[in-house]
């Protein structure tokens, strides 16, 4: 096998330039993984396409075509292209990845795709000019240095443990791989959770890791084809199988909904940061799953118009975290009865009512939020900054939570049509400002204003 060098042209030079001027996005893999999936790769002269390519600039004497594109073939490393080969090339006019076409009498490196007699190739592939390759290129080395036929693939696994969207290796991970036959072979995953086996079989395999107790994961199997000569990869991720619960509620034991967090606070993190978080439901119900071995501090935040101001209130019931209760995740799965308090000043409150169309019909379907969370105190906390939205039922009666010491802005939002009108525009209700300090109940709102939303976060006539 030979790898011929040659000086770049002002032919390869030109496509260079084009390819730059097209918006298409491509992505590619190692050498080894490109290798696998291509059915035919070789060096060959461009003899002549069936659709000749306007470039959209002066090209002078040199014609780039596509359609049904002819190669002389010199020299093969993958696949049966024989001496001489016709291949699909799409010239992509009127699109961000084109006009794209290949230099007549240029001389080529082709990654081919398809079956035999169908090949295509095109702008997404490693399909370029050989005066354009240079021996520092990973692919100029593999092709280089390519393995006898026969010799076999090689297979990766990669095996992750998700540490709150952090991902670290996964050592000691039993791997499987089976074939048709019927072979296993057994492996183990190093410090760096890679299993890497060489000079496989090519075929197809089914790939399995075993996880330790009190982890899993969705896709602990996996199909790979093993080409020969070429590589292959699978991810595996794995979580902890733990789950911490527990009831959120306010100082009368009603239902508290909040973003509840797990902060880590030993080195079990490597010092990166962590994402572990739930949300209590409306009854105030919460399930945090996935949580890594380690000490951590539970807590949801209390806000205010300025987020570097925000406070941590801490598990069972305290702003210092000196005073939390240090909760240890081990090997059990499961966490139970971890009932948080939120603090006195907010008790959670129900706010119903009715929406109506102008007419005075109940308006069915239509959203209805409680906006632009603010406390009553200046520089004071509130308990969640997002707004809170429900539907209205067929009767356009809604129901929302709401808490004490805070002031919201209510609005409802409808496209819908009306009953009353043909082709009418969106229409919306008048913020209504709202101080929750009792349930409220037996509220009437009507979608008197055209379009969709109003001024929702107006801070005039709180009620």
């Amino acid at each position: 096998m030979k790898i011929t060098q040659f000086i770049f042209s002002t032919a390869a030079v030109l496509l260079l330039l084009s390819a730059k001027v097209n918006a298409c996005s491509c992505a590619f893999d190692s050498p080894c993984q490109v290798f696998s999936g291509a059915s035919a790769i070789f060096i060959g002269e461009m003899v002549g396409g069936t659709e000749k390519v306007d470039m959209g600039r002066e090209t002078g004497s040199t014609s780039y075509e596509a359609g049904e594109v002819r190669f002389i073939v010199e020299e093969t490393f993958k696949g049966n292209p024989g001496t001489e080969v016709t291949i699909s090339v799409k010239s992509h006019k009127n699109s961000s990845c084109g006009p794209y076409g290949l230099i007549k009498g240029q001389r080529y490196i082709v990654y081919a795709y398809g079956e035999s007699g169908h090949l295509s190739t095109g702008v997404c592939t490693l399909t370029r000019p050989l005066s354009m390759f240079s021996e520092k290129d990973d692919d100029f080395q593999f092709l280089k240095n390519l393995p006898k036929a026969g010799s076999g693939g090689r297979l990766t696994v990669s095996v992750s443990a998700d540490r709150g969207m952090i991902y670290k290796p996964f050592r000691d991970v039993a791997v499987i791989l089976k074939n048709g036959e019927k072979q296993s072979i057994r492996g183990i995953t190093n410090a760096e959770g890679i299993f890497e086996i060489s000079n496989l079989r090519a075929g197809k395999y089914e790939v399995e890791a075993l996880w330790p107790k009190s982890y899993s994961s969705t896709n602990s199997k996996a199909e790979v084809d093993v080409h020969d000569r070429g590589c292959a990869t699978i991810n595996f991720v794995a979580r902890p199988d733990t789950i911490l619960t527990g009831r959120v509620f306010d100082s009368r034991f009603r239902p508290a909904s909040v973003m509840l967090n797990l902060d880590p606070i030993d080195l079990q993190s490597d010092g990166k940061p962590m994402f572990i978080y739930g949300r209590s439901d409306d009854d105030g119900n919460f399930q945090i799953k996935g949580i890594p071995p380690g000490k951590y501090l539970l807590y949801f935040d209390l806000h205010t118009d300025d987020f570097r101001k925000n406070m941590k209130y801490f598990y069972p019931g305290t702003p210092k975290s000196e005073e939390a209760t240090v909760i240890e995740i081990g090997s059990a799965p499961k966490l139970e009865n971890y009932d948080f308090q939120i603090p006195k000043e907010f008790n959670s409150q129900i706010v119903e009512g009715q929406v109506l169309w102008p007419d005075g019909k109940p308006a069915a379907g239509v959203e209805v939020m409680l906006l632009c969370p603010r406390s009553t105190q200046a520089e004071g906390y509130i308990l969640n900054f997002g707004s809170v939205t429900t539907e209205t039922d067929e009767e356009g009666f809604f129901t929302l939570n709401a808490y004490t010491a805070t002031i919201y802005n209510l609005e409802a939002r409808s496209s819908k049509i009306p009953p009353s009108e043909k082709d009418p525009p969106a229409y919306h209700s008048p913020a209504h400002p709202l101080i929750v300090d009792e349930d409220l109940k037996g509220m009437k709102v009507v979608l008197s204003e055209a379009g969709l939303t109003g001024n929702g976060c107006s801070r005039r006539g709180v009620k």
